[in-house]
């Protein structure tokens, strides 16, 4: 094994972990595929909104949010669509990205 993947051999999250709506933490997910579906519904689960994403096909983009259309009514999925939108959306100290996922093929 190489990469990130050896970043942090140590790190264990819990089965039962989850972050309170009160810290504003939100998620990071890049890539539109299976493995970006459930690094969603991951992420989504610790409690982190909102949960940006960021692909280069809008396709895509649009068949994973049509999966989550519970997040998508709370504005919790919010598409990177642009590099103003990365300016706009996380150029600010809130919500802190707490985790980034990345989950696209070589």
């Amino acid at each position: 094994m190489g990469g990130l993947r050896l970043q942090f051999p140590t790190l264990h999250i819990p089965c039962g972990a989850s972050y309170h709506p009160s810290m504003k933490c939100a998620g990071l997910v890049i890539g539109g595929g299976t493995t970006a579906r459930s690094a969603v519904y991951a992420l989504s689960l610790l409690g982190l909104n909102p949960i940006f994403l960021l692909n280069r096909d809008d396709d895509e983009i649009e068949s994973l949010m049509a999966l989550f259309p519970n997040l998508m009514k709370k504005g919790g999925l919010i598409y990177l669509k642009h590099p103003t939108d990365v300016e706009h959306y996380l150029a600010k100290p809130v919500p802190q990205i707490l985790m980034i996922v990345g989950a696209i093929r070589a």
